[in-house]
């Protein structure tokens, strides 16, 4: 988030300050958080597809499984 925060100021041509407090209030705060989720929405629409797609098919049963435990590690 930091990072987005960065690059969303840095388009909109806002001075961030590290020292003291930025005022926000004309800050597209949205953009920034908007910014890198798009990758999440892939790879959990990806991960969804392949899930379906496991169970459809009856595939090895520890295949949904492992894509079940994978989701959840960090």
């Amino acid at each position: 988030m930091n990072y987005d925060y960065r690059l969303t100021a840095r388009d909109h041509n806002i001075v961030i300050n590290a020292i003291s407090d930025n005022d926000i209030s004309n800050f597209p705060i949205e953009k920034a958080r908007f910014r890198s989720i798009w990758y999440s929405i892939g790879i959990s629409g990806g991960s969804t597809i392949g899930y379906g797609w496991a169970l459809h098919f009856r595939t090895v049963r520890i295949r949904p499984c492992e894509w079940l435990l994978s989701a959840n590690r960090k």
